[in-house]
């Protein structure tokens, strides 16, 4: 071994000495504040898991509306019968301890107003986060009159609509949206997740769908327009009438159009195929498929432009 090699191993042994030191003397340190409740989670894993339970009723006689806001947890909202919306939040709180768990569970409120015939719902915990291996979240069930207007929102966490008559606006952060069986209006976004829709008869009002990370999917329903865009992910329509313009865009992903009729479809795809089957088209099909490839299967149209 000549010198420079003996050189270079003596500075790394010294170097790992330093930082075997620096360890050892810093472990009391990091002892003592781990037991006295600072959170690091090379350290402490928020291992005990603790429950609580909400309910509130609100008496809606006439045409309601429902805003839920929330942080971190899925929010399902379903239509029925009755003049009453119905929140049940179910919470679960995290701690290093089973009594740190629990108290971070009664910690964790629900807001819960009535203005009217609007009922807001929101759950906010971001702030207890830092240094936290695991997240408190608040998992909403929801039940609204059929005819309800409804805005939701989750920061984390999944997005459920059902049977509902009325516009929705719709928004997952880190999350996917669902929506099945509703009339009104829809806006549903996803910015990392996956947005999918089913029977969704939008009668006068417009919908529009999109995701930044994650497909879109729709299938047996009809609009007087529909917009969808998607950043990196794929589209797919099934069996779904537009009596106005249906457009697509995708950077990143296919696009698969298969059944249904449409005023005029318009369709640009950087990067990913894109597929047209079965259509019925009043007005014109436009395609830009970038450097994707374009593929026309029995669709009827006044003109093409591929």
């Amino acid at each position: 071994m000549n010198r420079r090699s003996l050189i270079a191993w003596s500075l790394i042994l010294a170097l790992v000495a330093v930082a075997g030191g620096i360890g050892v003397a810093s472990w009391p340190l990091v002892a003592s504040l781990v037991r006295g409740g600072f959170h690091w989670p090379p350290f402490v894993d928020d291992r005990y898991s603790a429950e609580g339970y909400q309910e509130q009723r609100f008496v809606v006689p006439g045409a309601a509306k429902l805003v839920v806001r929330s942080s971190g947890g899925d929010v399902a909202v379903t239509g029925g019968v009755g003049d009453e919306i119905v929140v049940a939040a179910h919470k679960t709180a995290w701690g290093a301890t089973a009594a740190e768990a629990a108290a971070h569970c009664d910690a964790l409120r629900v807001e819960m107003v009535q203005d009217g015939n609007t009922v807001t719902v929101s759950s906010d915990d971001r702030a207890r986060h830092v240094g936290r291996t695991r997240r408190d979240t608040v998992r909403f069930a929801i039940q609204v009159p059929a005819h309800t207007e409804v805005v939701a929102a989750t920061d984390l966490g999944d997005v459920w609509l059902r049977a509902t008559s009325g516009p929705a606006e719709l928004r997952a952060g880190f999350g996917s949206v669902h929506v099945e069986d509703i009339s009104g209006g829809l806006t549903a976004s996803a910015r990392s997740g996956h947005v999918a829709g089913r029977r969704i008869r939008a009668g006068d009002s417009a919908v529009t769908l999109t995701s930044s990370f994650g497909r879109i999917e729709l299938e047996d329903s009809s609009a007087p327009s529909l917009r969808m865009e998607v950043g990196s992910g794929t589209v797919r329509v099934a069996d779904t009438d537009v009596a106005g313009a249906l457009v697509v865009v995708s950077r990143f992903g296919s696009v698969d159009l298969e059944g249904g009729h449409a005023g005029s479809v318009e369709v640009s795809a950087r990067s990913g195929g894109v597929r047209l089957a079965g259509l019925d088209v009043a007005g014109a099909v436009t395609v830009d498929s970038g450097f994707g490839t374009a593929r026309l299967e029995r669709v009827k149209a006044a003109s093409y432009a591929v």
